[in-house]
């Protein structure tokens, strides 16, 4: 992917493996990744930087998942949300999130064709 093409992610997640794991998938496939693993940080990195899509962690450490989404509608209500769950009981019914997705049903191709379609709807800058 061409750099003045490349889409930014911010990628949230509190669990230091699944954050490497994450990003690296992500940068592979060309985009700039930004990471936070909390929600806190998370807000504030969306607050200044202009992200494409976010990705991120339903349980985080600090704040529910669905609040930090809500927060970043807020800031930015057009910037995709994929919120990733490891619950394996039935995901929230939630309009402030664009897609919810357990993580033991994802593969890495399926996340990337996923957050490729997101960031396309989001135009060039």
């Amino acid at each position: 992917m061409p750099m003045n093409s490349a889409k930014t992610v911010l990628c949230v997640e509190d669990e230091e493996l699944q954050l490497k794991v994450r990003c690296m998938l992500l940068q592979t496939a060309g985009y700039i990744v930004l990471k936070a693993v909390t929600g806190k940080e998370a807000i504030e990195l969306f607050r200044c930087n202009e992200v494409d899509v976010v990705v991120m962690d339903y349980s985080l450490s600090d704040k529910d998942g669905v609040a930090v989404a809500a927060e970043m509608k807020r800031i930015r209500p057009e910037t995709p949300i994929v919120m990733l769950s490891g619950f394996s009981s039935e995901l929230p019914d939630n309009r402030v999130v664009d897609l919810w997705l357990r993580k033991a049903d994802v593969d890495p191709a399926d996340l990337l064709a996923r957050v490729g379609n997101l960031a396309a709807g989001r135009g060039a800058r």
